[in-house]
């Protein structure tokens, strides 16, 4: 028992930095870190990823450095590299809700001055629709695989005890969420280009109908032709986010 104990406590402080920084790298990250995923289950597979990598990630020629380490310091910054990590992963599940924003806006099924209580944070149908089916196909494609395996380089990349590098990690989280505008913004094109075309069609009509109220005869017509192009484009949508999110997490800190 006594030398249970002792082998406990000589493995808790390789253990508990590891841990601190899978666990809260998953709380964040798509897929196993969405909230109706019960905390228990996730703590028990962050304790059991740990409880693997640690004796990959810190070498026996590094135990003792790292034992030497003061373990308060240690664990806030191990802390602050799970947290950067996890919400640079969760970056690409926002593009699907922002593009179905846009989409919305674009067909007429939102207000920009009235947000949708009911819908949650997401305040359209379609951007709501998008914001569950983004964690689905994230597990169901095996997209959770590349981040996980991008938290073991990590850990090559900032070793345990190194402070989360300042100037580089803005640069990646800067560089992460103009990928994230730019490729919302690509998924949502053909319904821009439609309601663009439309808007020059419904403003010649009105140029030719005199004092008659175009544009509320034409909202209805909006709508119909949007959800008649959501309902052919939803497939290509789906899977152009599922190449554009393979390409974002392989290109994320610790993949090289």
């Amino acid at each position: 028992m006594n030398h249970l104990v002792a082998d406990i406590s000589s493995s808790l402080p390789l253990y508990l930095p590891v841990f601190i920084r899978v666990a809260l790298a998953l709380m964040l990250m798509p897929g196993l870190g969405e909230t109706a995923v019960p905390a228990v289950a996730r703590i028990g597979i962050s304790g059991g990823i740990a409880l693997a990598l640690t004796p990959v990630v810190i070498q026996p020629d590094q135990a003792l450095h790292v034992r030497d380490l003061d373990l308060l310091p240690t664990i806030l910054s191990e802390a602050v590299t799970g947290i950067w990590f996890g919400w640079l992963t969760r970056l690409i599940t926002q593009v699907l809700p922002t593009a179905g924003q846009y989409i919305a806006y674009m067909i007429g099924l939102s207000n920009v001055l009235q947000q949708g209580v009911d819908l949650g944070p997401q305040s359209s149908a379609i951007g709501s629709l998008f914001n569950n089916v983004a964690p689905l196909l994230f597990l169901s494609s095996g997209l959770y695989m590349v981040p996980l395996h991008a938290l073991v380089g990590l850990f090559s990349l900032i070793p345990i005890g190194h402070v989360l590098p300042l100037a580089d990690s803005a640069e990646a989280s800067v560089e992460a969420t103009g990928a994230v505008i730019r490729l919302s913004m690509q998924l949502a094109s053909p319904f821009i280009v439609m309601t663009v075309l439309w808007h020059i069609f419904v403003g010649q009509l009105a140029r030719l109908g005199g004092r008659m109220q175009i544009y509320f005869v034409s909202f209805s017509g909006q709508i119909l032709l949007g959800l008649l192009l959501f309902m052919l484009s939803i497939g290509p949508i789906l899977a152009s986010w599922d190449q554009m999110a393979d390409q974002f997490l392989r290109q994320m800190p610790g993949m090289n």
